[in-house]
């Protein structure tokens, strides 16, 4: 109680990761010869950037709302990149032309930005909508298969899900 007290006089910097660090906020500033923008950040990687002068929101600058009704959705994007160890899977669920797409190449920046994906991570995108009458080819392209699998696997071939590894595997309709 008495330390979020300090944080609302400005004396200290709360960091709501867990566990909760509070920093002395005039010490920070000195140092960094930085004024901070905010006394309250969700994350370490959040204080570091605001040392730094990289915006708060800058990855997910371009959506419509990141700031406004989308802000719930989008801190729990960011909490499914930044999960330990790998990140959680996720599911992006809506109407065809709602942004999903957007958000998943979000996520994926997000990831890369600030260091919870690595620079080379690969962005896959596989549209489902081309094998929806053909279940096994969609099962293959997933997958991968081995050479003489089926009729025509004339060589071994790497799935899409392997290709994602370590990355972001994006399935569209």
């Amino acid at each position: 109680q008495y330390l979020n007290e300090y944080v609302q006089q400005g004396v200290l910097v709360k960091v709501k990761s867990r566990p909760v660090y509070f920093l002395h906020a005039q010490s920070l500033e000195e140092r960094f010869d930085k004024s901070l923008p905010s006394n309250v950040f969700e994350d370490i990687k959040g204080l570091q950037n605001a040392l730094l002068g990289i915006p708060s929101n800058h990855d997910f600058g371009r959506l419509f709302g990141h700031d406004g009704s989308l802000s719930s959705c989008v801190e729990q994007c960011k909490s499914a990149v930044a999960y330990p160890s790998d990140g959680l899977p996720i599911l992006l669920n809506g109407e065809p032309g709602v942004g999903k797409s957007l958000i998943a190449r979000l996520m994926y920046e997000y990831g890369v930005n600030n260091g919870y994906l690595p620079q080379t991570a690969p962005f896959v995108t596989l549209n489902c909508s081309e094998f929806s009458n053909n279940p096994e080819l969609m099962a293959t392209n997933l997958f991968g298969h081995v050479k003489g699998a089926y009729t025509g696997a004339v060589a071994d071939r790497e799935g899409f899900v392997q290709a994602a590894s370590g990355g972001m595997l994006e399935t569209g309709q």
